[in-house]
């Protein structure tokens, strides 16, 4: 494929991060000085290679730093590089509905378990894009869809969406996904895709000796979505008496409903309230969540 329009879509930097934070100064950062001036060089490295080699091939581009883009900037483009690590790309996915996501790590210093290899250098990955030397990768996508009494607010998760209180404390709700609704008191409920069953779900299974009723990590490529109760401490009498977690695929989901009166959360993918464009939605008393698969999957480009 011969891209018309690519967005490079980029993390912010650590240094950028400290800058922007009201000017905190690197002696007050958790990492040291060489390793956020590194970090930050090497993504603006790469921004570099990336841009040029693009305009060797005449390829049109728009560069979004530190998270700058907006949905129509996906819309407009039939590429997108997502340059940072998991977490870029965990943002990006939100937005690149039916687009083919090129995911590239930006340091030596990010988690990218989820990025293309670095065997190939970023201009030997792009000139492999232009010539269809590829694979897609078809990441199955939860859809979460919280109702409140005046108004209905939707995302989408890669990875996962927890639903219980937002310090990890316990917190109380009604749950249905056999077509009954049952009171449970935990420490949350968290539902996943293939592509996160080898994180916070798999080590709450982990924790707890479940993997035997409820089955290792799974194909990020199948249409199902699998959720589990963390701690479960107390539940309505006609709970079914080992249930902890189950699965669903096309044509179901699950319902939660919030009983509490404060505190409690609906995280997409991780998100932390404080970030920029958070997606931790605060799910108190009466508010509803029905979560489900995606109708889109997330496009990832990979390499033999």
């Amino acid at each position: 494929m011969i891209p018309q329009k690519v967005l490079i879509a980029a993390k912010p930097t650590y240094l950028e991060t400290l800058i922007d934070n009201n000017g905190d100064s690197i002696e007050r950062a958790s990492l040291s000085e060489e390793v956020i001036k590194d970090s930050h060089n090497q993504q603006y490295n790469l921004v570099d290679k990336i841009t040029a080699s693009l305009e060797e091939q005449g390829i049109d581009y728009v560069f979004c730093p530190k998270r700058s883009y907006q949905p129509e900037d996906f819309q407009q483009s039939d590429l997108i590089i997502s340059l940072g690590g998991d977490g870029q790309l965990l943002d990006v996915a939100r937005y690149a509905i039916g687009k083919l996501i090129l995911p590239i790590k930006s340091s030596s210093h990010s988690k990218g378990y989820l990025t293309t290899t670095d065997k190939l250098s970023v201009e030997e990955k792009l000139m492999r894009v232009t010539e269809d030397d590829f694979n897609v990768m078809n990441r199955t996508m939860l859809k979460g869809s919280i109702m409140y009494q005046d108004q209905m607010i939707t995302s989408y998760a890669l990875n996962d969406i927890f639903v219980g209180d937002y310090n990890n404390g316990s917190s109380k709700n009604l749950l249905s996904f056999d077509g009954k609704w049952y009171k449970q008191r935990s420490s949350g409920i968290v539902v996943t895709t293939g592509t996160g069953s080898t994180g916070w779900w798999s080590n709450t299974l982990m924790k707890k000796g479940f993997f035997a009723h409820y089955g290792k990590p799974f194909n990020p490529e199948i249409r199902i979505g699998k959720f589990v109760i963390k701690d479960l401490i107390t539940k309505d009498k006609d709970f079914p008496g080992k249930i902890r977690g189950g699965t669903f695929g096309e044509n179901n989901g699950i319902m939660i409903k919030s009983d509490n009166i404060s505190n409690a959360v609906v995280q997409f993918d991780g998100s932390q309230k404080h970030y920029q464009n958070s997606r931790a939605f605060d799910f108190n008393f009466g508010d509803f969540v029905k979560i489900s698969l995606a109708d889109h999957c997330t496009k990832t480009i990979t390499f033999k």
